[in-house]
């Protein structure tokens, strides 16, 4: 459970942060003609991005955490014969 949410979180991030970058950078070509100075480049809001990092992390961990308490049966009393005689 924990390597598949692991590859989402990750797979997702680095395909969000590739087409981010590709529609940031054609903004700046297709915008760069209405602005008088066009702008130089890009601003990155590090901070903001950071934190995004962050609680899609902390959201994944805690959505794992739930469906392993709660939803997915414990796997650990199936050997364990002797509690249901």
């Amino acid at each position: 459970m924990w390597s598949e949410a692991a590859t989402v979180l990750i797979g997702g991030g680095l395909v969000g942060t590739g087409v981010g970058c590709f529609v940031a950078f054609a903004l700046i070509k297709v915008l760069g003609g209405v602005f008088d100075p066009p702008p130089e480049g890009l601003t990155v809001p590090w901070i903001y991005l950071f934190s995004l990092g962050i609680s899609a992390a902390a959201l994944t961990a805690a959505g794992v955490e739930f469906l392993l308490d709660h939803i997915a049966p414990d796997f650990s009393r199936l050997g364990d014969r002797s509690a249901s005689d």
